[in-house]
């Protein structure tokens, strides 16, 4: 007995020392369970990042199948010869004149020069103030007032007689200060000049940096000088026409509507807005002299021909495939392909509505997210283009649907109200960063839609008076002869509304955003000064000359 227990004693012990010896020591153990950590996490990383580049490839493909752009080499202008492009005439070349490989200028005085011209026109502009007033025409408010601006300018070269100036000109009839304005406006002679006739080269391409790596930070110092330009010609047309030189007010208003298409082919939505601003800035003036009858019927058609080449529905729809793809999609890469996430990001700023809070959250998440997580967010950034906003526009056929539209807004609404750690796992940040406000474009876009539309029935209808003595009962009297086509309402699809007002004279309108017909009445905000474009029609009445004598 005593044997067997000794021998059993000694085997359980040598058992023991064979299981001890079997165990790691804890060091090695703590490794093991280390390793096998940074192997889920890096199968997870490598999982995410095949999974999200996966699904990127395959909805690229689907919409390469229906004709859209996946890539910017698809959408960016290709480069033109210097000697046949408008944007490389020597007053223009500076904008864009940078050392290789940056956004620096060569000649930084050459580029303030173009910073502050016009100069003087700017000063006097900022002197000229536009009463408020009501509006029965949706675009063009009150008409400038030749007696104000000969004053401004006058006041700008020489500051001395200014009280003596503005006593002068407010006896003036709006021939003289219309004489006055021209005056004051000849130092830009050379410079319009020049831009008249580099607007005969074949071209227009401004040398933007397409290929910079952050396409948020891409310069584009032409847009404003281009708006800046077509407001000096605005008022230099109004003074040619104060003065009865129709002929040079038309080469103005001829030149203001080619400034709006130079920037035509650029495929960023900022651009496409700035085109907007400058035709109807030109379409100021084109009121003007349809309100004192002084275009002849020769001017009226090239007027009309001008305008008939205006389709924003097509140049939005492209405008939008250019903010997906070149900015949208080119700004997700770039921080998808950022050594330092974390640093790109937080350069945006504003991208969480807890930054008061403390660290804004967003670039902490994405610095540390798999980069397949950014290719999952440039899918549902593409997705949401092509779900919410396209069906808005329909470009083939010049139509717009508010009522898409406003469920686009809705849609992109309810994704940037998300909240908490669901936003990042559907991947729907950047929906939510970039896309609210793309619906107030689509709004605009057929604001302007309508407005060449109804310009251009407008001049039909002038010469429609010219030939008969008053404006015709219906507009099917103005095509074929007058005009081509009449164009459709772009917000119906239907004939545009038109009644001859007991004046004499006429009310031409679209049901406008709000899809109803309000009588050819145009509604005002809250303040009942300024207009409303979300309700009420968009009406073409025409303007009386301010101050006629």
């Amino acid at each position: 007995m005593l044997r067997c227990a000794v021998y059993e004693g000694t085997m359980n012990a040598r058992s023991e020392e064979r299981r001890q010896g079997r165990r790691l020591p804890k060091a090695w153990r703590n490794v093991l369970v280390l390793v096998s950590v940074l192997a889920a996490i890096a199968l997870f990383y490598a999982e995410e990042d095949w999974r999200g580049k996966r699904a990127w490839g395959k909805y690229a493909k689907e919409l390469a199948a229906r004709g859209e752009a996946v890539a910017a080499s698809q959408l960016v202008p290709p480069p033109v010869p210097d000697d046949e492009n408008f944007a490389m005439t020597p007053f223009l070349a500076p904008l864009f004149d940078f050392e290789p490989g940056t956004q620096k200028w060569r000649d930084t005085n050459a580029f303030a020069r173009l910073q502050n011209f016009p100069l003087e026109f700017n000063a006097a502009s900022s002197e000229v103030k536009t009463p408020n007033s009501m509006r029965s025409n949706s675009w063009i408010g009150v008409p400038i007032d030749l007696r104000a601006w000969d004053v401004a300018l006058q006041q700008g070269t020489n500051s001395r007689k200014s009280t003596e100036t503005r006593v002068v000109s407010n006896n003036l009839t709006t021939a003289e200060a219309a004489a006055g304005v021209l005056a004051s406006l000849e130092r830009y002679d050379a410079t319009i000049e020049e831009l008249r006739t580099a607007s005969r080269r074949s071209w227009s391409r401004f040398k933007l940096s397409y290929d910079y790596p952050d396409p948020a930070a891409v310069l584009l110092p032409h847009l404003a000088l281009l708006k800046r330009t077509s407001q000096l010609l605005n008022v230099r047309a109004a003074a040619e026409l104060g003065v009865g030189k129709t002929g040079p007010a038309v080469e103005d208003i001829n030149l203001m509507f080619y400034l709006a298409e130079s920037i035509r082919d650029e495929p960023i939505l900022i651009s496409h807005l700035v085109r907007i601003a400058e035709s109807q800035i030109a379409l100021q003036a084109v009121a003007r002299g349809l309100a004192s009858h002084q275009w002849s019927d020769a001017q009226l058609a090239g007027f009309e021909e001008r305008l008939a080449k205006f389709n924003f529905c097509a140049d939005g729809r492209r405008a939008l495939a250019g903010e997906r793809v070149v900015f949208g999609g080119g700004v997700i890469d770039y921080v998808r392909n950022a050594p330092n996430k974390f640093r790109v990001l937080e350069s945006f700023g504003g991208m969480s509505d807890r930054q008061n809070s403390g660290v804004d959250p967003v670039p902490v998440i994405y610095a540390l997210a798999p980069d397949g997580w950014l290719y999952f967010e440039k899918l549902n950034y593409n997705r949401a283009f092509q779900d919410f906003l396209v069906p808005a526009l329909d470009a083939s056929n010049r139509r717009v649907s508010p009522e898409a539209s406003r469920k686009a807004a809705g849609k992109i609404e309810a994704i940037v109200k998300q909240r908490g750690p669901g936003l990042f796992l559907r991947h729907q940040f950047f929906v939510g960063f970039l896309m609210p406000a793309l619906s107030k474009a689509i709004q605009r876009t057929a604001f302007a839609q309508a407005a060449v539309d109804e310009a251009a029935v407008a001049c039909a209808l002038e010469r429609h008076r010219l030939a008969h003595g008053a404006y015709p009962d219906s507009l099917e009297a103005l095509a074929p002869q007058l005009i081509a086509q009449v164009p459709h309402d772009v917000i119906t699809g239907q004939a545009l509304k038109y009644r001859r007002a007991a004046d004499g004279q006429y009310v031409l309108y679209s049901v406008g955003w709000n899809e109803k017909d309000d009588g050819g009445v145009v509604a005002v905000n809250d303040s009942g000064k300024a207009m409303d474009a979300e309700n009420g029609d968009w009406v073409w009445t025409l303007i009386p000359a301010a101050h006629a004598d």
